[in-house]
């Protein structure tokens, strides 16, 4: 991939609150990664009163991009412009900060080396995540019973089969589901069973793979989510 921007999202807790992940990489298209063509970063947080750390460590060897890639540490919640922006103890001159958003968005090179980015503010100036409305409007295939309910199963809630009901109107569904800001939500369209899954469409007549979509606060506190279902499993012959 020609180098665009990679985004990490970094939605921190209260004060005295710390986590670790583990960042994997490989060439996302082959299986070289079995045989040992993958790497591993290594990301630790930690907020306190007055900022927070975030720290990156270096890329470890198996596998590298073949050109650099970018990438925008994205801080969400932050409700008050920063007094202070460091990467390795320099100031960041691309740093932005939106109050619409409240996000603070810090451009940073590969993870090829260690870094560590510290953001300075007045205290109380973080807020939790707020609620997002995923407002759904789905395409439904003409062969959808007449009276049918139909249903958004998802991760946000365990993944049963009548986890939101849409309002049927004609051959298009549409209603919300409430999630956390910057959840990434696995869902499908059901008819309130695993047995009418939504189907691909096909003659091989499979269920379709999850679909996903990330709750972004925007301007209004709604993400719109658009689909089609192209077909119901129980309807194959």
């Amino acid at each position: 991939m020609p180098d665009v921007p990679r985004h990490f999202d970094v939605y921190p807790g209260g004060p005295g609150t710390s986590t670790t992940l583990t960042f994997h990489e490989d060439d996302g298209e082959t299986m070289a990664y079995a045989t040992g063509a993958a790497s591993t970063t290594a990301i630790a947080l930690a907020v306190n009163g007055t900022g927070l750390t975030l720290s990156i460590g270096a890329r470890s060897a198996g596998y590298a991009p073949t050109t650099p890639q970018s990438v925008d540490v994205r801080v969400y919640g932050v409700t008050a412009q920063p007094t202070a922006v460091t990467l390795n103890g320099a100031n960041v001159a691309g740093a932005t900060w939106s109050l619409s958003t409240r996000v603070l968005t810090i451009p940073i090179a590969d993870f090829t080396t260690a870094q560590s980015i510290v953001v300075a503010y007045p205290s109380a100036t973080l807020a939790p995540p707020r609620q997002v409305n995923l407002a759904y409007s789905v395409a439904l295939p003409a062969t959808t019973p007449a009276g049918a309910v139909v249903y958004v199963a998802s991760s946000a809630q365990g993944w049963t089969p009548n986890g939101t009901a849409l309002t049927v109107s004609g051959s298009t569904a549409t209603g919300t589901l409430a999630v956390t800001e910057g959840t990434l939500v696995k869902y499908k369209y059901t008819r309130g069973a695993w047995t009418s899954v939504e189907g691909d469409g096909t003659a091989a007549c499979a269920a379709t793979a999850n679909r996903e979509v990330v709750a972004s606060y925007g301007a209004s506190g709604t993400t719109n989510v658009s689909d089609t279902v192209a077909s119901w499993i129980d309807e194959c012959p």
